[in-house]
């Protein structure tokens, strides 16, 4: 009995000069069967009866790749029948599919690298496993049969998952694999790849280079920057996120933004995030936010949880990263754990850091903690500028109407002066007019006197004619004096500017209750809103967590450490409680 290597399989055989016997051959009983060996189930053997017991001993050396043909010589017929029959040289099919292979491996001898690209889901049995393999050239509709053992698929699912390109092999993930070529020993004849081994680092560099395939065609079509150059909102309010319901970045995504969800409106979309159907399932759920009716998004959230690096690779397609480039609405993007680095990443608005969903949620409830005390110090700097603007408005009121009566005092003072001016000029004209009639009343006196010597007029007649006239002199210029006056008077109006002045200063006083009130009204108004930001502001005031039972650790730059690998970098660290702090030593484990 001797030991052999019959297709990779140890065997042992036994043989005389009629027989072979071969046991533990389970593995190869398809090979033994085509060249006409039997089971026997009381020696548990393969058996067969050849010819020749030499030359089956060789064949079976050779790894059962030779089958016994007669030698070909022009004129003879490989068959005994041909002969008879007068028919040309032929193969029968055993002989075509032998002749096939020992082409194959006289070509293509041993273990060969081949690349290509997975083309059909695995199919997984007891023993082998079974996919088709293309090449790398999508315009190519071609592609190879692949068997792989149990073992080894086993060996090459370990290798991807220990570099982190994948968890198994899956369709659409570009390999480069060691195998042997063999040709099929039933059913239909075909060459088939036998997978052996696999090389993780060619996978990686393929899918880092769609990677750059993508963001190079996006740069030369000007999609690139395209995102980069839309405005995020002060204030976000309305969110929505794009992800999937069987993962765990929803829940991530609330948990960073804790305690503050109740201040935003998340809009949620199930999508595929990996395998054949993501692209177009992202791009729909983008469309759809895109194009709703009746809601205006202040951003787009595509967040994915970590996974290998075929699985985060749908987010190097071109089809999505476009998509992205041309929406309207700023999109925010975070695929993978922090180390990972996509090409939608990349053409996106924004990525947090950390880029990871728990990121993308502590990012908008820092943003929204940052915009509520930019808004509480502007509304202080609006109520102490309109404090300082009525203060200087009630000063100018209470200035002016402090200048009101001495306003009224030199008006009044004006009007006696001009009252007392006219009076002298009253005076005046009336002490001129009185002259003038003086020296009339001489003149008719003379005249009368001369009258009356001429005449021979009594004195007493004389006395009562110039009495006469003095009389209707003095009435006459009385009355034209006494109309100069009233008229002088009338002028002088002192009731009227007393009722103007009282207007004017009851306008003076309205005004001033008016600019009161509402000054009053707009500060009690602005008084509330400040009262309600600064409730808004104490409630989330990090003080008050702390008392709620939360703490904080520090840095020695009083900085918060937000990840257990900050907290090791940090050289001293601090916890802050609500009513004090305490600085953390750590101890080395011995």
């Amino acid at each position: 009995m001797v030991e052999v290597v019959i297709r990779g399989h140890n065997v042992k055989i036994e043989f005389d000069e009629n027989s072979i016997h071969i046991y533990n051959a389970f593995q190869i009983k398809d090979d033994l069967k085509l060249r006409g060996y039997r089971f026997d189930p009381g020696k548990k053997t393969w058996y067969v009866n050849p010819s020749d017991v030499e030359e089956e001993l060789d064949a079976l050396n050779s790894g059962i790749s030779i089958v016994k043909t007669t030698e070909r010589t022009p004129g003879k017929s490989l068959l005994l029948e041909d002969k008879e029959s007068g028919l040309p040289e032929s193969y029968s099919v055993i002989q075509l599919r032998n002749s096939i292979e020992r082409a194959l491996n006289t070509s293509i001898p041993g273990k060969i690298w081949i690349r290509g690209v997975i083309a059909s889901e695995v199919k997984n049995y007891k023993w082998f496993s079974y996919f088709d393999l293309k090449d790398e050239d999508e315009n190519l509709d071609i592609h190879f049969n692949v068997e792989a053992r149990s073992s080894n698929i086993e060996m090459v699912a370990g290798k991807l998952r220990e570099s982190g390109v994948a968890e198994l092999l899956e369709k659409e993930l570009p390999v480069f694999i060691l195998a042997t070529l063999k040709v099929s020993l039933k059913n239909k004849v075909d060459v088939r790849i036998e997978l052996l081994d696999i090389l993780p680092e060619y996978t990686r560099s393929k899918i880092k280079g769609k990677l750059d395939i993508t963001i190079e065609k996006l740069k030369k079509e000007k999609l690139y920057d395209l995102q980069k150059d839309l405005s995020l909102p002060k204030i976000i309010k309305n969110i929505a996120l794009i992800t999937s319901e069987q993962g765990t970045s929803v829940r991530d995504v609330m948990a960073g933004i804790h305690p503050n969800e109740k201040r935003f409106n998340i809009f949620f979309a199930d999508s595929r995030m990996e395998g054949a159907n993501a692209v177009s399932s992202v791009v729909r759920s983008i469309e759809f936010f895109e194009n709703h009716p009746s809601i205006k998004f202040d951003c787009i959230v595509i967040a994915r949880g970590g996974g290998s690096e075929q699985s985060l690779s749908v987010f190097n397609e071109y089809e999505i990263c476009k998509k992205v480039c041309l929406t309207k609405i700023p999109v925010i993007t975070a695929i993978g754990h922090e180390k990972d680095l996509s090409a939608v990443e990349l053409c996106s608005h924004l990525t947090p850091t950390p880029s990871t969903p728990s990121g993308i949620g502590k990012f908008f409830s820092q943003g929204f903690i940052l915009q509520s005390d930019i808004l509480g110090e502007l509304l202080g700097r609006i109520i102490m500028s309109f404090s300082v603007i009525h203060r200087g408005e009630t000063e100018k009121v209470n200035l002016y109407l402090s200048h009101i009566p001495v306003i009224l005092n030199t008006v009044v003072r004006s009007l006696r002066e001009r009252l007392a001016n006219r009076v002298r000029q009253v005076e005046d004209h009336v002490l001129h007019a009185l002259e003038q009639s003086a020296s009339k009343v001489e003149f008719i006196a003379d005249s009368i006197l001369n009258k009356s010597n001429n005449n021979n007029i009594s004195e007493k007649e004389v006395i009562k004619v110039t009495s006469k006239r003095i009389r209707d002199l003095v009435k006459t210029r009385s009355n034209f004096e006494g109309t100069i006056l009233k008229k002088s008077i009338l002028r002088i109006d002192l009731s009227g500017r007393k009722r103007e002045i009282g207007i004017l200063i009851r306008s003076f006083s309205n005004k001033y209750r008016e600019i009161i009130n509402t000054g009053s009204r707009v500060i009690s108004s602005e008084e509330t809103k400040v009262n309600m930001y600064k409730n808004y502001a104490e409630s989330n005031d990090p003080r008050r967590i702390l008392e709620r039972g939360f703490s904080l650790i520090l840095d020695e730059n009083n900085r918060p450490l937000t990840s257990l690998e900050v907290f090791r970098e940090s050289e001293q660290k601090k916890i802050r409680f609500f009513d004090g702090e305490i600085f953390v030593e750590e101890k080395e484990n011995k």
